[in-house]
């Protein structure tokens, strides 16, 4: 079975969709086309640092403005995995990261998430998890009522992971969360 571990929701925007959403939202972007989308967001060699890699992101907060919008992203990355003959995958996405700016809560985010994944495991045939994220650039506070988020959510998750940048933000701090 081809499994995928870790595909972050929040950032598999297929390039058309991305420039589509760009122009109908009317926001500022380094890009025009998918061409340019690939180009300067798909990581194809080494970065310096996961500080790189983590503004590469800005972007794609910014576009997860609406839950339609939100499900059209859940439900591409579930087809797109399947298109790639995957057959399991589990996605995850970070609540404070999606919520950040677009004024939905974080329930009405899982919510749309949850069925663009459900939809897309249905129509393709395959089997998709939703991992949440405590996102260790939001402080102590948000990673303990991430965990609470997901406690509280468990039926829509498969699991909670820590993620950022580790070397600023060390695993120890997080320890209340966890």
């Amino acid at each position: 079975m081809r499994t995928e571990l870790h595909r972050h929701l929040d950032a598999s925007f297929r390039p058309s969709t991305l420039v589509t959403l760009v122009n109908r939202l009317q926001i500022p972007a380094p890009f025009k086309t998918a061409k340019e989308v690939k180009e300067k967001f798909w990581i194809t060699s080494q970065m310096n640092s996961l500080a790189e890699v983590l503004a590469c992101f800005e972007i794609f907060q910014k576009v997860l403005r609406t839950e339609e919008i939100l499900e059209q992203v859940a439900f591409e990355a579930v087809e797109d995995a399947a298109l790639d003959r995957i057959e399991k995958i589990e996605l995850r996405y970070s609540p404070s990261f999606t919520s950040e700016f677009s004024g939905l809560s974080w329930l009405e985010a899982l919510r749309a998430f949850s069925k663009g994944i459900r939809q897309g495991a249905d129509t393709h045939g395959i089997q998709a998890g939703l991992i949440c994220i405590a996102s260790r650039e939001y402080g102590v506070e948000a990673a303990i009522k991430t965990v609470e988020f997901a406690l509280d959510n468990r039926g829509d998750f498969i699991g909670v992971a820590l993620a950022g940048n580790a070397e600023a933000f060390p695993n120890r701090n997080y320890e209340p969360a966890f």
